[in-house]
């Protein structure tokens, strides 16, 4: 298993960061089939079918950042850097 973490800082308020946050998973939800859910301050994702399944992560948001963590499954382990470099464009786009 393959693990992303990206922290990305921010200078939004903490609910302004969460509704980024929200339409982020959502975006990336729909390219990869990733569900996602909330749990306070904590965006949790998994995909079960897709051409991610088996992915699952979080995205933590605070007052001043985001931390997104992504464990990837074997087979997926090959495309770490892919997989990252597309987080952090989608990630670039939604805090713009």
């Amino acid at each position: 298993m393959a693990t992303i973490e990206i922290r990305r800082a921010h200078s939004f308020t903490k609910d302004q960061a969460k509704a980024k946050t929200d339409a982020f998973a959502s975006n990336i939800g729909k390219q990869l089939g990733l569900k996602h859910f909330w749990n306070n301050d904590v965006a949790g994702f998994e995909a079960t079918t897709g051409l991610a399944k088996g992915a699952k992560g979080s995205i933590t948001v605070s007052d001043k950042d985001l931390l997104i963590s992504i464990n990837l499954p074997g087979m997926l382990a090959f495309m770490k850097d892919v997989i990252e470099k597309k987080v952090k464009q989608e990630l670039d786009t939604v805090l713009a």
